[in-house]
């Protein structure tokens, strides 16, 4: 999980079934701190709507409209999001400066 976000997937991300979908939470189905309330499988009264062979949407009416909970797709890719390399080559630069005085003293100890 950690290494597809700092590179980014390495092609499409399909289904594990052929005629399956992937479904990404919307925000109307996620909590305050982002994480998804459950899978479509978990939410009663959801209906499907196609818009595009490879879109669609699971649809639930809340307070009289229809309200997108899911996107569901045949394929999604992941773009690369690093978080790690950056942080690296920060303390990178760094590193030799805060190294310098440790290894003067190492070299100036009886050893």
């Amino acid at each position: 999980y950690a290494r597809m976000h700092e590179f980014g997937s390495n092609g499409p991300i399909t289904p594990k079934k052929a005629d399956g979908w992937l479904a990404i939470p919307t925000k109307a189905q996620k909590t305050g701190a982002g994480v998804s309330r459950g899978g479509p499988r978990t939410v009663e009264g959801l209906w499907f709507h196609k818009t595009h062979p490879d879109k669609a949407y699971l649809l639930k009416k809340i307070g009289g409209k229809n309200i997108a909970l899911f996107l569901l797709r045949k394929s999604v890719t992941v773009p690369a999001r690093p978080f790690l390399r950056p942080s690296i080559e920060e303390a990178a630069e760094n590193l030799p400066a805060a190294l310098a005085p440790l290894l003067a003293q190492a070299l100036k100890a009886d050893v």
